[in-house]
């Protein structure tokens, strides 16, 4: 039985171990510094010229088209770690799909949601305000990232667009799972 019990310990610890990568990411998610450094040049990029070939350029992980006719996609998504159907790690990127004059179709870039999650609620918390920064989120905003489940934030960009910056982090089982999504507006 002690035997039993001992193998049980080693069986759980080895599936916890092969979860996790080195430095205490999740298998399967992208390293935080990677995604914001990815995030700041999407962030920088004029929306109004963001399509899905430019967001695919810039991305450092594989995006699929998830909404696409044949020319065009109102959305892609990568798809890093899915477990029991739930995203825990993906990134989703929705443009609007408008016709010009002469029927091309015209994508924009509107809204971009990022799954992250770690083990620890510390980690989770860190990815965040990471990431949340190369989105141009203020000090002061980074500051308080964090001190509840649920957060809301706005900010001018150059006085042309409004930025919107909703942040969720919840716990699962053994997993703390960040959700940011992003949007701009047009003032």
């Amino acid at each position: 039985m002690k035997l039993l019990r001992l193998l049980a310990v080693v069986f759980f610890f080895a599936v916890a171990a092969n979860s996790q990568t080195r430095n205490g990411r999740l298998e399967g998610c992208p390293n935080p510094t990677t995604i914001a450094a990815a995030l700041e040049k999407v962030q920088h990029s004029r929306w109004q010229d963001m399509n899905v070939a430019r967001v695919q350029a810039i991305w450092p992980t594989e995006l699929l088209g998830a909404s696409c006719d044949r020319a065009t996609c109102s959305s892609v998504e990568s798809k890093g770690r899915i477990i029991g159907g739930r995203y825990e790690c993906s990134e989703v990127f929705l443009f609007d799909v408008k016709r010009g004059d002469r029927g091309a179709a015209i994508e924009r870039l509107n809204n971009l949601v990022i799954h992250y999650s770690t083990s620890q609620k510390s980690e989770t918390i860190e990815a965040a305000k990471l990431m949340a920064k190369a989105l141009g989120l203020a000090e002061s905003d980074l500051a308080i990232l964090g001190n509840s489940t649920q957060q809301d934030f706005h900010w001018d960009i150059a006085n042309e667009e409004i930025s919107r910056l909703a942040v969720e982090v919840n716990q699962k089982g053994s997993v703390w799972t960040l959700t940011l999504n992003f949007s701009h507006f047009p003032k």
